[in-house]
């Protein structure tokens, strides 16, 4: 993992189905474990959005 605290939260949607996606940035998609994705997403400005947590 490049940053292990920041995730990415890409969507997906047509006609029949919307879901999004948690995805962390990796260095490669080579070696992808058993039950996971790995999706490339295009170099482009993103929004970013901070979540505070309190306890």
């Amino acid at each position: 993992m490049v940053h292990k605290d920041i995730l990415i939260s890409p969507y997906m949607c047509n006609e029949i189905v919307a879901t999004y996606f948690v995805c962390v940035e990796v260095t490669g998609i080579e070696n992808i474990p058993d039950g996971m994705l790995g999706l490339k997403l295009p170099m482009m400005d993103y929004q970013r959005l901070v979540a505070l947590i309190r306890r």
